[in-house]
């Protein structure tokens, strides 16, 4: 069960332990409403170690439909819209690659020469 939806059980739960005419009820209320409208600022990324490669224009539109634009990356092992952090920078998986191709993220890159120099690299990226 993601933790969100466990905090927001937990928070209902404890609000039906308390009688109605409780003062600290107010108190914890104020509590739980200020953890539920902080939650979905948090960011539970976990670390993945990959071989990073990089792409330029083709011509062709990616596997969300749009045209390659910097901050798109292309990866088979996660979903299409999933936001990956590489070196603390964001990135939206919109395209795939080859078939059998995993453990790889290839970074969208606005010219050619950009996409040479930045050559094969391993490193840890954060999968959000």
């Amino acid at each position: 069960m993601p933790k969100r939806k466990l905090v927001r059980n937990y928070c209902i739960l404890l609000i039906q332990c308390f009688r109605k005419d409780d003062f600290i009820k107010q108190v914890r209320l104020f509590i739980i409403t200020t953890i539920l409208a902080i939650l979905p600022l948090i960011t539970f990324a976990y670390p993945v170690n990959v071989e990073l490669t990089a792409y330029t224009h083709t011509g062709s539109v990616m596997a969300n439909g749009e045209y390659p634009y910097v901050g798109a990356v292309a990866s088979n092992d996660y979903p299409l819209g999933t936001i990956v952090y590489i070196d603390g920078n964001p990135y939206t998986v919109a395209d795939r690659m080859a078939n059998g191709v995993h453990g790889v993220i290839d970074i969208f890159m606005d010219s050619y020469h950009e996409a040479v120099n930045f050559g094969r690299q391993y490193t840890t990226v954060y999968v959000n």
